[in-house]
């Protein structure tokens, strides 16, 4: 996989640290960027992030149903993990290349280019088979640029995955169920769903009011993210980037939105 990914960049790295290729971080980003999403990098160290891989499992079944493995594949947004994704762990993928836009030097299990972001991706034309966003698309600052140079290196015929959060009031409320008390709560805040359901459901509306609220005004998430994701926002969206949808499905009992994209037109080379 290492040397897949070093014939396929069109730049010369700036070292190469294990399976860390690393690159100057793309031109044309804010400063705000960068200062964000370092910021994030705590979330990575938490013993308790992605402690669930449930749904990390289920998006790499939706990928594995269409994906052709014989080309490489660009992971947007990789994380700072030693071992592949859970999303694609069992895929037997022939090429995978992780893109961070971090400069972190993590030890890896697969090839990875640090330092890289969407909106200046260091490969060639053509030179990827699809395309992977993990929960990585509302981090991208210009994701109109950073569609077009996934489309740009992407191959005739290759497919565009995402994994979006959805932030409709509905949808989190739906997820309030005895499933996910049962299964994604312990100890006292199990109790506490169970005993006090009316307190509970009495600071779910506020949320929820509070959530059309932030909607209403585009407001992001939190100081790592850019934007909302809602069920009409991301067809909407996916359009304006020259993206057809076709497939989808919101995963049960959560706000987990998978869907796989195929581009419009094409896009001309550099």
């Amino acid at each position: 996989m290492f040397q897949t990914a070093i014939s396929l960049l069109d730049r010369q790295p700036k070292e190469i640290a294990g399976s860390n290729i690393v690159l100057p971080t793309g031109s044309g980003l804010s400063a705000q960027w960068k200062t964000q999403q370092e910021g994030s990098i705590s979330r990575y160290e938490s013993e308790s992030y992605e402690a669930d891989r449930t749904i990390s499992m289920l998006f790499g079944g939706f990928i594995a149903t269409t994906l052709d493995k014989q080309y490489p594949v660009l992971d947007v947004g990789c994380g700072l993990f030693r071992e592949l994704p859970s999303y694609v762990s069992d895929m037997g993928l022939r090429s995978y290349i992780g893109m961070e836009p971090l400069e972190v030097i993590v030890e890896r299990d697969y090839p990875c280019l640090v330092g890289s972001v969407a909106e200046d991706i260091p490969l060639k034309d053509g030179s990827i088979g699809a395309a992977i966003f993990a929960t990585s698309l509302d981090h991208i600052e210009k994701p109109e640029v950073a569609i077009n140079e996934v489309l740009r290196v992407l191959r005739p015929g290759g497919s565009l995955y995402f994994w979006n959060g959805l932030y409709d009031p509905h949808i989190l409320a739906e997820q309030k169920t005895f499933g996910n008390i049962l299964n994604h709560s312990r100890g006292l805040k199990r109790a506490l769903r169970v005993l006090v359901p009316q307190i509970e459901y009495a600071v779910l509306l506020r949320r929820m009011w509070n959530r059309k609220r932030d909607l209403a005004a585009g407001r992001p998430l939190d100081h790592a993210h850019y934007r909302y994701f809602t069920q009409a926002k991301i067809q909407a969206d996916m359009e304006s980037y020259g993206l057809r949808i076709v497939r989808q499905v919101l995963v049960p009992g959560s706000n987990s939105h998978f869907s796989e994209c195929k581009p419009i037109k094409r896009v001309a080379s550099r």
